[in-house]
Order: C-alpha cells, then structure tokens, then sequence
C-alpha cells in the first residue's frame, strides 16, 4: 500500500516562509528577506517553506489545504499492489474509504483478528471497516457510507456520496458552532468543491450537520477545540520538568518536541 501525506502544506503563507518554525512564533517573512536569501533557500541554513500558490497549484484539482477539511486537506490517492488478492490491476476504485479503513482491510487479507487486549490491557475497538470486497470487486457497494472530520475547528461529514463542510478561520477570534457557514458538495460529481448545493438542499445539509454532532459525541471529538491557532505557542503540560541549563549528548535519536528545551520566544545560548 502506497498512501500519499495529507495535502499541500499552507503554513508558508502568502509569501513562503524562510523558517517553517516562525509559523508557529506567530513570526512572518517579508517578501524582501526572502528575496535578499534567495540563493540560501534549499541550504543547511533555510527551513523553508512555500507560498499558498504552491500550495493551490499542488492540491489541484482539490480545494483548500493541509490543516482543513475540504478536500484539498483530506484527499489521498491510495495505492495498492496485491496480485492475488485485486483480480482487475491497473484500474482504478471510486468507491469512498477512510485512512480508518486500512488496518481492518490488513487484519482481514491476513485472516487476523485484531486483540481485545494486549499484556492485559483492553485495546480500543477499531472502527474501520475492511475494504476486500471492494478490492475484489470494482461494482462492489461502498463498505463506508458516513464518516466525521475535525480539525482546528474545521469540520465535515461525508455520508453516500454528498460532503457538508464548515471552514473555521485560523489565526483569528473564533465564532460560536452557532455563527458557522456550512457547505454542501455532491463530491461524487464534484470532486473539487467548486458547486455548492447548500441554498439547493437545505433539509439534506440539516440532517448531516446534526449528524456530525452525533459523530463527533460518539468518536469523542467533542468539545471541539477551535481556539485561535497562536494559543499553540501557550505552556502545554511537559513530560519532562522546566530546568535552566540543558545537556544533550551526541546521539542519532531525534529528541521529541515534549521532551526539548521549550526556546520559543526566550533568550538562550548553545
């Protein structure tokens, strides 16, 4: 199975960024600094990252971005090499499926049931849903008819074919769920969410936007989270206590960001 990231990174902002960490110092990058670095981006020295146009123009023919979930930020191409087991190779399935979905469909070719627990621990259920009938069979009926996303206060749920979404704009003062503008996309039709059927089907988007109420309380999303995106530079609980100085010894293990010397903002010397 080959599964691509999530979409083009918009981080770089209008004008692309020379350290992608600024983003989140809530720091920018004049158009003029990069222009005066532009033979040290792609260096040791530049931690780049490009402007929005890149980001649209790596998306096509998707909407939106990495980090939202319209589906510039939440379609995938999905590849799978299975000759025993995909009796057409070389065709293609439109049939929806879910990130959630590929650790059954695994377990499920294996003949694998997946543990109640492990070393005496109870184990989460899986909620995906096997996908082997589909790779069987390119007619077959879609195994996953409804299925929530969240992310920064963005929301969706794709359910038979039609997709309600809600933008939540990063970086600003957020509006209560009451405030929100939803849209409705026909994706199967319209994969690239360029028409919008809301004003079309009012009754139809209602339904589905209660519904991902009922998701997200089912899958333990609520309360959504859709503070302002600079409240991720707060003080967060460490696994590991604040200390002055900082000793760290030659290693080829990276250090996890919980576990680093938090130097955002504060004046520190190596």
């Amino acid at each position: 199975m080959v599964l691509s990231d999530n979409g083009a990174s918009s981080e770089g902002g209008v004008g692309g960024s020379l350290n992608d960490l600024r983003h989140w110092n809530i720091l920018g990058t004049s158009v003029r600094e990069a222009l005066e670095r532009i033979d040290e981006i792609g260096g040791p020295a530049i931690h780049n990252n490009y402007p929005w146009g890149w980001t649209v123009a790596g998306n096509t023919p998707f909407r939106r971005w990495k980090r939202e979930v319209h589906e510039g930020g939440v379609a995938d191409p999905l590849i799978v090499h299975w000759p025993t087991g995909i009796p057409d190779p070389g065709t293609v399935r439109t049939q929806y499926c879910h990130a959630i979905d590929l650790a059954p469909t695994i377990l499920d070719a294996c003949g694998v049931e997946a543990p109640v627990t492990i070393d005496g621990v109870a184990q989460s259920p899986i909620e995906g849903t096997s996908l082997l009938g589909v790779l069987g069979d390119g007619d077959h009926p879609e195994v996953r008819t409804t299925q929530y996303y969240e992310m920064l206060g963005c929301r969706a749920l794709y359910r038979d074919g039609y997709k309600a979404v809600t933008y939540q704009e990063i970086q600003s003062e957020d509006p209560p769920p009451s405030d929100d503008s939803w849209e409705l996309y026909d994706v199967r039709a319209d994969p690239g969410e360029c028409h919008d059927r809301a004003a079309e089907m009012p009754e139809l988007l209602a339904e589905m936007i209660e519904a991902w109420w009922l998701e997200a309380e089912a899958h333990h999303v609520l309360p959504v989270d859709n503070r302002p995106f600079s409240e991720f530079t707060l003080a967060v609980p460490r696994s590991v206590p604040e200390r002055a100085v900082n000793v760290l010894r030659p290693s080829p293990a990276m250090i996890p960001e919980a576990c680093a010397p938090d130097i955002r903002n504060r004046t520190h010397s190596v």
